[in-house]
């Protein structure tokens, strides 16, 4: 889907929900109330959404996979504790990672994991990639308990999976690369600081 589409797309869903919206060319972006709509990479468009949208960007994604009919994958982090994927396919849940899932509900521990517990190979299948690829990324952490280091899922990867940055390795096996340089080309400007999560919407 071409970026003025995602971005029309999303500023719909924040007026739907009650936050003013509108597109604006990405020039001088308000980080902490734009949505940063960035130049495609392969098959994705990427979006920045401001920081703390992260209560919010898993209904957006649904939301944006349903109206466009299309692929759309989510991660966002928390207090650099913990990352989360989740994956729809036009508006259809595909799958959903999170490396902390009890974080809110340690007493409910077993559930939570079993939720949030990733499965590579339905995930593969949507994406066109192999499970072996995404799997070692599927590894639930504790907050609370000392545990050895993970080191990388793959040589080549540039963060360990016990850091919450794993979730770009994680990202370019599925075959979206992170925007590093945050090529623009449209913004949509937020009226309200809103609850940094990154979204890919496929063309």
């Amino acid at each position: 889907v071409a970026p003025d589409a995602v971005a029309a797309a999303i500023r719909d869903y924040c007026i739907e929900s009650g936050v003013g919206a509108e597109l604006l060319p990405p020039n001088a972006p308000d980080f902490q109330r734009d949505a940063l709509v960035c130049v495609p990479d392969g098959r994705f468009t990427r979006v920045v959404l401001p920081p703390y949208f992260n209560a919010h960007d898993f209904a957006l994604g649904a939301s944006l996979s349903a109206s466009l009919g299309t692929l759309v994958s989510c991660v966002h982090v928390y207090d650099g504790d913990y990352w989360a994927h989740a994956a729809w396919d036009s508006g259809v849940l595909v799958d959903r990672f999170a490396s902390m899932p009890d974080y809110f509900e340690p007493d409910d521990r077993g559930a939570q994991r079993a939720r949030w517990r990733g499965d590579a190979t339905r995930l593969a299948a949507v994406f066109g990639v192999t499970p072996e690829a995404l799997a070692p990324y599927f590894v639930h952490l504790d907050l609370e308990v000392e545990q050895p280091l993970l080191g990388k899922a793959f040589p080549d990867d540039e963060f360990d999976r016990d850091d919450t940055w794993v979730h770009a390795d994680f990202w370019r096996h599925l075959g979206i690369h992170y925007p590093e340089t945050f090529e623009t080309e449209v913004l949509v400007r937020l009226d309200e600081v809103r609850p940094k999560v990154f979204l890919a919407v496929r063309h």
